[in-house]
């Protein structure tokens, strides 16, 4: 899937992929740093966002197909 986004983005994916466990270890000092400086933490690495990172998700569009009648089409065309 990332290998599609930058295909169709032209944006290089991240070179650097941090396992879960140490994300979120990490977030915590990012996180308190960002409120001392008033700034957002490095690489947008706060505490919400690695436990977001590392929960399930999953999505599914039936409902919306079937109350708002959208019909899904391919992200690349045939």
């Amino acid at each position: 899937m990332m290998a599609m986004a930058t295909d169709i983005s032209g944006v290089p994916a991240p070179r650097l992929a941090i396992p879960a466990p140490l994300a979120t270890l990490s977030a915590d000092p990012l996180t308190a740093a960002s409120r001392l400086t008033k700034k957002p933490p490095m690489m947008g690495l706060s505490v919400n966002q690695a436990r977001m990172m590392s929960a399930p998700l999953r999505a599914n569009g039936s409902k919306a197909s079937r109350e708002l009648g959208i019909v899904y089409t391919p992200i690349r065309a045939p």
